[in-house]
This record gives structure tokens, sequence and C-alpha cells, in this order.
């Protein structure tokens, strides 16, 4: 039993809705979405049809904590607002949603406008739901429109389906960087050694956020050959010569030593860091002298990496 009776003040705030006051509106229906009483359905549902975005934008917000699932189709509909921060709301509400927006969603993606088969790929990127993977794929490699398309490699990184990879590997050649990082980017979450080739051509890739992915995505599948990777330890963005430096450290091959400590001298901390770390990942004698010539970096994070790095070496020799 509530200790207090909310009559009167669910009464007050539904009488808000009708103010001509913007923002009255707006805070009554954030202070309805903490009350989440079934009782203010009807009001909260007709916000939705709201003059002001920021107002329509609250409505969902207090739907959803009233039920949202139950309120999914509304949602779906507010995914052809006009106002972007409406269409977002309603794609976070989506993903609270599970699977009863599944099927909906998934028919926005062939919808005639980009942005609400956008937003619907993103509404459906937190569902992880099997069945959006063919209408993804084919809106990764049809739609002509870029956002679109990263939208979908991004979506297909996240259900991490076997069944992506073919075209998330086509889409590495996709005309727009920002497809390409996202669909190097999602093939990371895949780890699927079908796509060693595709990310050792993406180290050379002109955009330079590709290049910084397809380094990650050769760690973390553990490509064996480690010269394509020593060769990115070359590149002119930190970023990258950062990844690389991962990976090798991930796949431990010695013959890169030399490289990793090349880096230790770099003005940029993070790119030691990540090389220290990956010396200590290699654990190999050769990696001692490089490491003892730095273990007074300026950088303290530095420092006691390079502790550690010194005694998994050492720890190495031993066993």
């Amino acid at each position: 039993m509530p200790l207090f009776d909310e009559g009167p003040r669910l009464s007050a705030l539904l009488g808000a809705l009708g103010s001509d006051d913007v923002e009255r509106r707006r805070v009554a229906l954030m202070e309805l979405a903490d009350l989440a009483d079934p009782a203010a359905e009807r009001e909260v549902r007709a916000a939705l049809g709201d003059p002001a975005p920021q107002v329509r934008e609250a409505a969902i917000g207090a739907l959803v904590e009233i039920n949202g699932p139950a309120y999914a189709a509304d949602f779906v509909a507010a995914l052809e607002d006009d106002a972007e921060p409406v269409r977002q709301a309603a794609a976070a509400a989506l993903a609270e949603c599970g699977a009863t927006a599944a099927p909906l969603l998934t028919g926005r993606i062939a919808h005639p406008d980009a942005l609400v088969r956008d937003a619907a790929l993103r509404a459906l990127t937190k569902l992880r739901n099997p069945h959006a993977l063919a209408p993804a794929l084919a809106a990764l490699a049809a739609d002509p429109d870029s956002g679109v398309r990263k939208s979908a490699a991004t979506m297909l990184g996240w259900l991490k389906a076997p069944d992506a990879v073919p075209g998330l590997i086509a889409a590495c050649r996709d005309l727009a960087p920002e497809v390409r990082r996202a669909a190097v980017g999602a093939l990371t979450f895949v780890r699927d050694q079908r796509a060693q080739k595709a990310a050792t051509i993406a180290l050379s890739d002109p955009d330079w956020q590709v290049r910084e992915a397809a380094a990650e995505l050769l760690g973390r599948i553990g490509l064996r050959d480690a010269l394509p990777l020593v060769s990115a330890m070359g590149d002119p963005y930190w970023q990258v010569r950062a990844k690389a430096a991962e990976a090798l450290g991930k796949i431990r091959r010695p013959e890169a030593i030399a490289v990793i400590g090349e880096a230790l001298d770099h003005p940029v901390s993070n790119l030691r860091k990540c090389a220290t770390a990956a010396l200590g990942e290699i654990a190999h004698p050769d990696a001692l002298p490089y490491l003892a010539a730095h273990r007074d970096d300026p950088d303290p994070d530095v420092r006691k990496l390079n502790r550690w790095a010194i005694a998994r070496v050492k720890d190495a020799e031993v066993s």
C-alpha cells in the first residue's frame, strides 16, 4: 500500500500537459515517467503528437517507464519523426522492448527515408536479433546512403554471425571510409579467420582509422605472419602504430621486438605504453635491452608497465 496518495499529483501533471508552456509540458512528462502510472497512458501517448520535439521525446521516455514493450508500435512510428533527438529516443526505447520490437524494426530497414532506415538499424544493434541478418546484409551491400551502410555494418558486428563475414569483407572495399571503418570494426567482433586477407589489405587503406581498426583486427584473430604488422609500425599515425604494437604483443613474435623497441622513444606516451606492454607480452630476452634503457620514462604509467614487462621477460627466462 503506497505511503502517499499520488492521485492529486497525477491529476496536476496531466493538467500540465495542456499548458501553453513547452517546458512545463516536458517537465510534466518527465515526472509522469517517475510515476510510471498506467492511468496516464492516454494523455502521454497523445503527447507523441505534440508540436514541440522536446515534448515528444519526453513522451517516449514516459511510455518506456509505464510499459515500454506495449508501445513498440508507437516507438517505431516515432522513427519517422522530423527531429533527430526524437528518432534517437525512439531507437533507444525500441532497444529496451526486446523481441516485441524486432519484426517491426526489420521492416523499416527498407523504408524510403534513409533517416528511418538508419534509426531502425541502430535500434536493432542492441537487440541482436538474428532475423535482422538478411536485411542488414542487403542494406550493407546496396543501400545508397553511406550512413545506413555504416549502421548495417555495426549491427552485423554485434550479431557476431559467421554468415555476415563475406558481406563485411566486401564492405572493407566500400567507397566511403566510414563504412570501411565500421566493416573492419565489425569483423573484430566476429573474429573469423576469413577476415585475415581483408584486414591485411586494409592496413594500406588511405584512411588512418581504417588502418588502426585493421591492426586491431589482425591482433584479435591471431595473424601468424608478423610482417604486415611490423610494416604498420612505420605508419605516420601513432594511433595505428599503437594498435600494431598491441597486435604484435598478442601474437608474440620475437622478430618484431626491434621495431616495437624503437617506439619506446616516441613523444606520445600512449604509444610508449602499448609498445612496453607488447614487449612484456612477447617476453623474449631480446626485449630486455630496450626495456632497461627506458626504465626512467617520464610517464609513471609507462614506468610501471616497464617494471611489469621486465619481470615477465625474466620469469620467462627462468621457466
